[in-house]
């Protein structure tokens, strides 16, 4: 059985409880002598109301704050700019939730990351 911490909601502020929805998020990029999880809740009030807005709450932690992951994608592409570039330049291999505008940028950081390629606009 996990023992919680007090956890305060995380639209208000006010301490969840055991009836609030709760998160204990573990990232396992680190040795686990090193890291403590991570504690998230929302309150009855906020809770969410269907178990697909759990999944999307779930998600959102698990992917932490969307500058974040672009950023790691952004990594992706620079170190492996062959993975996301098909023969005519186009972007490949890349989460459908980007932005055309955000698509556009890591083709373009691809395409100066890769030997031998040139913007065409």
């Amino acid at each position: 059985m996990t023992e919680w911490p007090d956890i305060q909601c995380e639209e208000c502020g006010e301490l969840v409880g055991e009836n609030g929805f709760r998160i204990r998020y573990e990232s396992l990029l680190m040795p686990a002598t090193v890291y403590e999880p991570d504690y998230y809740g929302w309150c009855l009030i906020h809770r969410p109301e269907t178990a697909e807005a759990e999944k999307e709450l779930l998600e959102k932690v698990r992917k932490g704050p969307r500058e974040d992951w672009l950023d790691m994608i952004r990594q992706g592409v620079r170190k492996r700019p062959g993975m996301y570039l098909d023969n005519s330049d186009q972007v490949i291999n890349l989460p459908e939730e980007l932005t055309a505008e955000e698509k556009k940028e890591l083709r373009n950081l691809a395409i100066d990351a890769a030997p031998g390629k040139s913007r065409k606009e």
